[in-house]
Formats: C-alpha cells, structure tokens, sequence
C-alpha cells in the first residue's frame, strides 16, 4: 500500500469517526462527514467506500449527494439550525471580535451553500 492510498484510507476513518459523532451531537453534521469519508474511501479503498455507500442508515443520503448534489429540505433545515445553534454559542464564548465575524462570515457561508443546493433529485 502506497503513501497517497493509506492517507486516504486513514482520513476516511477519521471522517467516519467524526461522521458518528455528529449523529449524537445536534450541533456537529454527521452526514458531511460521511460523505467526505466516502470521497477519501474512493481515493484509498474500493472495499470501505461499498461498505459505507451501501450502508443501510448512512448510504441513502450519501448516494443522493455522491450521484445528485442533492439535500432533503427537512435536512436543510437540520443542517441550518444546527449551523445557526453552534454559531450562536461559539460567537458567544469568541473572546475576540475578528474570532466572531470569522466565525460569523463562514457559517454564512455555508448556509448559503445548503441553501442553494437542490432539494430533489432531478427527474
């Protein structure tokens, strides 16, 4: 096994760990994760990636993102709650002002990214 593919492989893990985590945490998205793990698993393993996308649980709304781009709209609204609830705390407890708006300007971000993404699956 070569250098880049171990990476790979190693990242994934590390994605599906934090993947896992952000199931039982409502501020951290487990679901992104996912989806970045199974991006890194096609990279540094055929056998990982099938197992995560064929997933009972976690494989539906990865192959929709992986085949699609697409975001339910009840996940939008996870997502943007979420994003909204752990900003709120984190700009909260931010000791400095240009920590805040950084904070601030990448939630922003990426809420418009959720935002715009399409809700169905095209036809």
């Amino acid at each position: 096994m070569h250098l880049p593919r171990v990476m790979w492989l190693s990242l994934g893990h590390v994605c599906v760990i934090v993947g896992i985590a952000g199931v039982a945490l409502p501020v951290l998205p487990g679901v992104p994760f996912l989806i970045l793990a199974a991006v890194c698993y096609s990279r540094g393993s055929r056998k990982f990636f099938i197992k995560l996308v064929r997933h009972k649980t976690a494989g539906p709304p990865i192959r929709r993102w992986l085949r699609h781009g697409t975001i339910p709209p009840k996940a939008k609204c996870f997502a943007v709650g979420g994003m909204v609830i752990g900003a709120g705390f984190s700009i909260f407890f931010a000791p400095l002002m240009w920590v805040q708006v950084g904070i601030a300007t990448m939630v922003l971000l990426a809420i418009v990214f959720v935002l715009t993404r399409p809700s169905q699956v095209p036809a």
